[in-house]
């Protein structure tokens, strides 16, 4: 694959790979647990390692706008996930 972002070869693949981690996720949100529309666009595919170039499913992950904003304000979506599991209790 093209690794240039701008190139129309990645808009195609990044599209398809997009599409499939929001459908493994079930269209919800991995920090917060919000069920996210991507017909209106606020499911964002976040790459783990920061690395948009690195499309490994396992590097994937199903946000919602508000998680994704704070995961890259904050730095730290570890943080993030604690507070879901401790919300859960």
């Amino acid at each position: 694959m093209n690794r240039n972002r701008n190139s129309v070869e990645y808009h195609k693949e990044w599209a398809k790979v997009r599409k499939e981690t929001i459908k493994r996720d079930r269209s919800t949100c991995q920090v917060c647990g919000y069920g996210v529309r991507d017909k209106n666009r606020d499911a964002q595919v976040h790459h783990k390692d920061g690395d948009w170039t690195n499309n490994d499913p396992e590097n994937l992950e199903t946000l919602c706008w508000d998680c994704h904003k704070e995961v890259h304000r904050l730095k730290m979506p570890a943080i993030l996930r604690a507070l879901r599991l401790f919300d859960d209790e």
